[in-house]
């Protein structure tokens, strides 16, 4: 995730959350640019059990953090009889078999993310499966190894969730809680099926990562949909639905990552502004020659690394898919290869 503005939001005072049976609790994210560690929100239910929103890592270190804190707070893993998956990333999901298996809850999650946990997300096999479609990008086969060798392991940070624990959630589904009730937000972008709860009374939104305070939600290679006319395009989708959310009056924003805060609207129309530069910065580049992918992200970024490959080809892939669709930018296929121009001067 990328920093993008120094303006101002302000922050709202956690400890208003605890008068509508919120409790915020926090798990260290061993990755430098996600903003920060992962949010889980602990939720009163009117039966005395209690709900989830996001969990957190399932490896060994991040649970046993997670019920050390929990224990701190008060917050009773064991009467957990919900948890709701926001998307289908580690930092948000990957406890949730886990805590299910202790506590017998129900896991919740938008269709589009739910095989995502079942079978996750195997960056190597991912890599396998569409070895064809990153060369069409421009990924050589050295870079390509060095990332499969790179990506083993990281399955650990999320076992896999049982489908029969599943629910599946759609836009505008209710559920109650002890002292309000919410309803269900589809917002496409950071990930096809991440969702957003919204309780209207008192007006919060707990946003995970499409509404971050200080840093610019990634947008991810995700090829789930497929890779031709029906691939999901990320960022497309993302400012869709940040224009939607920016002109929606939420009182304060419970994010994936950071403290609670008020002020989303300048946030979301800086971050749209900041998406129209870099827009304009990749339509300057692909008007001096035509380039592939990965040639852009060379262009662009003088350190890179196994590690940093993945995202940095997701970002620059998702703003110059963007400039397509306005008609800015048009590809062709070269040599095994995606080549991309501009259109216009």
């Amino acid at each position: 995730m990328t920093a993008f503005w120094e303006g101002k939001t302000s922050a709202w005072d956690e400890a208003q959350l605890q008068a509508f049976g919120i409790i915020r609790l926090e798990v260290p994210v061993p990755f430098a640019d996600t903003g920060g560690p992962a949010n889980i929100y602990a939720i009163e239910n009117g039966d005395g059990s209690l709900s989830l929103w996001d969990c957190g890592f399932g490896t060994l270190p991040a649970l046993a953090h997670l019920r050390k804190t929990a224990a701190t707070r008060g917050v009773a893993l064991e009467k957990v009889s919900r948890i709701f998956i926001s998307h289908a990333h580690v930092d948000h999901y990957g406890a949730a078999e886990a805590i299910a298996a202790h506590s017998n809850a129900r896991i919740y999650i938008h269709p589009l993310d739910a095989d995502k946990v079942v079978v996750p997300s195997d960056w190597t096999a991912i890599l396998y499966a569409h070895g064809d479609y990153m060369r069409r990008l421009g990924v050589s086969e050295v870079e390509m190894e060095e990332m499969k060798r790179g990506f083993r392991g990281a399955e650990a940070f999320a076992p896999p969730v049982a489908k029969e624990r599943l629910t599946l959630v759609e836009e505008g589904e209710a559920f109650s809680f002890a002292k309000f009730s919410a309803e269900i937000l589809h917002a496409p972008g950071h990930s096809a099926g991440l969702i957003c709860l919204w309780a209207r009374e008192p007006n919060l939104l707990f946003s995970n990562d499409q509404v971050l305070e200080r840093v610019a939600p990634a947008p991810f290679l995700d090829l789930s949909m497929g890779e031709g006319e029906g691939k999901f395009l990320s960022l497309v989708e993302y400012i869709a639905s940040a224009k939607r959310f920016a002109a929606m009056p939420f009182e304060a924003i419970l994010p994936g990552h950071g403290a609670a805060f008020v002020g989303h609207r300048a946030l979301l129309e800086a971050l749209l502004v900041f998406y129209e530069q870099r827009g304009k910065k990749l339509l300057q580049l692909l008007s001096r020659q035509p380039l592939t992918v990965r040639e852009v992200v060379g262009c662009l970024f003088a350190n890179i690394d196994t590690l940093r490959i993945w995202p940095m080809l997701s970002g620059v892939l998702a703003a110059i898919e963007v400039l397509e669709k306005a008609g800015q930018v048009k590809r062709r296929e070269e040599g095994g290869r995606f080549i991309f121009e501009a259109t216009v001067p």
